[in-house]
């Protein structure tokens, strides 16, 4: 009986931490909702839970979808420049360290990284 209440607390305490482990490792898909300006507030993101974004470039905003790969830590946004009427489909690696986002363009390997500005929960 000793052996069997030993085991059991062994197995319980097991799922104490296994579950506490879990919970507190980062969500990529709920960290990167919110908006994210570059140091000179020219270009951002704002990501929202639906899977929408709004993003602008040099030449005007672009309402579009943003798809995350957890495994292969990337994010693929998609949309079109209205301006000129060209659909745009980029894939970037990111990393999220608190208020920091950074996304490395997989084609160019070109890095660049944005700040908190808010946190955004549905689409507008």
């Amino acid at each position: 009986m000793k052996k069997l209440i030993s085991v059991l607390a062994v197995l319980l305490v097991c799922a104490v931490f296994i579950t506490a482990f879990t919970g507190c490792m980062a969500n990529p898909e709920k960290q990167i909702i919110g908006k994210w300006k570059d140091s000179a507030g020219i270009i951002g993101y704002e990501f929202f839970e639906d899977g929408t974004v709004k993003f602008s470039v040099l030449i005007g905003n672009v309402n579009g979808t943003y798809t995350m790969d957890k495994k292969e830590e990337t994010v693929t946004l998609t949309g079109t420049i209205p301006v000129i009427n060209k659909s745009i489909s980029e894939t970037y690696k990111y990393l999220i360290e608190e208020n920091k986002l950074t996304l490395t363009d997989l084609s160019t390997g070109n890095a660049a990284t944005y700040i908190r500005e808010s946190v955004s929960t549905t689409a507008k």
